[in-house]
């Protein structure tokens, strides 16, 4: 794994970036409780923006905490290479240690999150994940608790 400069991620996200038809939700790593949606990326024309989406979900109902981890991946030859992350950890308890606070990652740059994060809901989350990546899912991936029949 290469570390990417801040600069280096921004510039990934300078042009229009999509999404189309995200993964189902999925569990992720045997664990009940996280479920996991990943997209590649694609640029304005179609061609591979070689960068992959992973939205990561975790809902533990006896703890009544929830987290959200969306991430944003160049793809390498020698595996993925993290550009962008968003990490928002809602909980009832306050959190002690600082990496529990909401934050985001540019490149190897951590920056603190507002506390108004720990109030957002999925959608809210979601479009600030998308402004700051200058992703557009197409459609956008549903909340990982809604159930569709599929057709």
């Amino acid at each position: 794994m290469r570390l990417v400069s801040p600069e280096e991620a921004q510039s990934l996200f300078a042009a229009p970036l999509f999404c189309d038809e995200c993964s189902d939700w999925m569990p992720w790593n045997l664990q009940p409780t996280t479920v996991v949606s990943t997209a590649g990326v694609m640029k304005e024309d179609g061609s591979s923006a070689m960068l992959i989406v992973e939205l990561l979900y975790t809902r533990t109902h006896k703890t009544k905490k929830i987290e959200y981890r969306f991430t944003v991946f160049r793809r390498q030859i020698w595996g993925n290479d993290p550009v962008y992350q968003l990490h928002i950890r809602q909980s009832a308890d306050s959190m002690k240690h600082l990496h529990s606070h909401p934050h985001e990652h540019i490149g190897n740059r951590r920056e603190a999150g507002d506390a108004s994060w720990m109030d957002w809901g999925y959608d809210e989350v979601l479009a600030f994940f998308c402004k700051r990546t200058n992703i557009t899912f197409r459609p956008p991936p549903c909340h990982p608790e809604h159930f569709a029949l599929k057709s």
